[in-house]
């Protein structure tokens, strides 16, 4: 199983995924890797996402990072016009060679120099869920010299506008998206009811703590799922102003106590986890390598008592049926 998700914010859009694929070699063996790139970047402000059969994945990958790639545009706007295509045609010609199985994409862009443009029943919709908790509106903050502007929508002051769509096989028709709201595949019941729960710190919450309440997100659906192919490293990616970026993260000082960082290199994602270098792979590069020595990269999975206590108590007070705690 994989669990890749996504969310679109009031400046741009994160999607995040686990690391932890399962292989079939040519001689129908099995084995457990933890160092997949579940999420592929196409071009600099596109990333892909994605889940299924992992040699159908392979294939398509295969065919898309070719030489053609050179020759296609690859701005946000082009390659939602000619990525499901693309995927639609190729995944076509391959089953009339392969057994190909089912795959599905996310895919997450933000575009530079366009701002996010939002409906305002979306917007003032969360004034009284935000007041009733106590929180602060900075969505509103940033919008209240437009409060008063004719239109049903809202630009955003200083934002990029976020991108997410998901395409699956066998058509790869786009499925869009809009602004604050969340998608999953994979295991993705189980990781939507996780950032539903922080759906109103995305909506209004400051924009530079966005990534935090969606590493929460999905750390606490990686501690608590007990599907045992979903696990090893959390890669997140944040395309935000036309770029996308790895988003490092800390995990608890009671579990481990070095920093994990992810970044970007030659255009690959690697993971420094305690000293370690980690290139995290493509689809075709799994199947190739074979069984690696014992990686076990699960600590994402140890909880410990303080931190399932703080997001119990985090996740009540979000919870919408909560009364208000304000004096009337």
């Amino acid at each position: 199983m994989t669990v890749v998700a996504g969310c679109i914010l009031p400046d741009g859009a994160l999607l995040g995924a686990d690391s932890r694929v399962t292989v079939r070699s040519s001689d129908g063996s099995t084995y457990v890797s933890d160092n997949a790139a579940k999420i592929i970047r196409l071009g600099p402000a596109t990333a892909v996402g994605y889940s299924g059969d992992l040699a159908t994945v392979s294939w398509l990958f295969g065919h898309l990072f070719g030489p053609q790639l050179k020759r296609r545009r690859l701005d946000p706007v082009s390659v939602r016009r000619w990525l499901p295509r693309f995927l639609r045609d190729t995944y076509a010609r391959l089953a009339r060679r392969y057994p190909v199985g089912s795959v599905v994409f996310l895919v997450a862009s933000s575009v530079k120099g366009r701002l996010t443009r939002m409906p305002k029943a979306l917007v003032l919709a969360t004034l009284q869920p935000a007041s009733d908790r106590e929180l602060n509106n900075w969505l509103v903050l940033r919008l209240l010299n437009n409060i008063n502007c004719p239109g049903d929508f809202f630009d955003i002051p200083d934002s990029s506008m976020g991108m997410l769509y998901k395409l699956e096989s066998p058509n790869f028709l786009p499925i869009d998206y809009g602004p604050l709201s969340f998608a999953a595949i994979g295991s993705c019941r189980a990781a939507r009811d996780s950032l539903n729960a922080y759906e109103l710190l995305f909506a209004v919450d400051h924009p530079n703590r966005a990534v935090v309440w969606f590493l929460d997100a999905m750390v606490g659906f990686l501690r608590d799922t007990e599907e045992d192919t979903v696990g090893g490293l959390l890669l997140i990616v944040a395309a935000q102003h036309g770029r996308v970026t790895a988003i490092g993260y800390e995990d608890d000082p009671q579990v481990r106590k070095a920093r994990v960082g992810i970044t970007l290199k030659d255009g690959r994602f690697v993971a420094h986890v305690d000293g370690r270098e980690v290139i995290l792979r493509y689809p075709g590069e799994l199947q190739r390598q074979g069984p690696l020595p014992p990686l076990v990269l699960d600590d994402l999975k140890k909880a410990t008592q303080a931190e399932v206590e703080r997001r119990a108590s985090l996740r009540a007070r979000l919870d919408p049926n909560r009364p208000s705690t304000k004096s009337e």
